[in-house]
């Protein structure tokens, strides 16, 4: 487990929550050399490697959360190149990227984490709306819709960490109270799902 990366990050996070605490800042995706993090090779990210190093692993469980509406600009016209697909928010989403050669076992985890997310009623019932509203606002949402409630991306990636990533993205209205528990809940049966099929496979 790698608790932490960018503490300069996370610090700032932390001060513009106490001046704007109902908006979900993502200051702790960039780092103080001036990284993205997800994308950084520089100091932040050698503990990465460090982890890669010690541990064999095919599957790594990436837990999100994302910020939408901070990358937009309402009635502008602007969205910055990449991030259309997350303008507005459209529930809890799950993201799979595999290496070649590992498409199999990317979409039994896949699947797992699918099914995670839509048998939990609360969050199923927060992603429906969610989504009704993204689905009549952008044109082309760029994503797969499980059980009608569940969106997902899942493709063939060459830059993995490991061969299979699973990446969860919770949306930015579960911030605090209720909502967050939602999310936490959601985080909690997805990460116990995938080790429950991992652990199935290798009977």
């Amino acid at each position: 487990m790698c608790p932490l990366e960018n503490p300069d990050g996370y610090a700032l996070f932390r001060q513009l929550c106490q001046s704007n605490p109902k908006h979900m800042h993502h200051a702790a995706r960039y780092t103080s050399a001036g990284n993205d993090l997800t994308y950084g090779t520089d100091y932040e990210s050698l503990i990465r490697g460090e982890a890669k190093h010690h541990l064999s692993a095919d599957v790594h469980v990436n837990l999100h959360g994302y910020p939408s509406h901070e990358w937009t600009r309402p009635l502008s016209g602007y969205v910055p190149e990449g991030f259309a697909t997350w303008t507005i928010p459209k529930g809890f989403f799950v993201i799979c990227r595999y290496n070649p050669g590992f498409k199999a076992k990317a979409e039994a985890m896949l699947h797992a984490a699918i099914d995670a997310v839509a048998g939990f009623d609360l969050q199923r019932q927060q992603n429906i709306q969610m989504l009704t509203r993204f689905l009549s606002t952008v044109e082309n949402a760029g994503f797969e819709v499980a059980h009608g409630a569940v969106p997902y991306m899942i493709n063939e990636y060459h830059k993995t960490d490991y061969p299979i990533e699973i990446i969860t993205e919770a949306p930015d209205e579960t911030v605090y109270g209720e909502a967050f528990r939602i999310a936490h809940e959601s985080q909690y049966r997805v990460v116990l799902a995938i080790a429950e099929a991992l652990r199935a496979m290798s009977h």
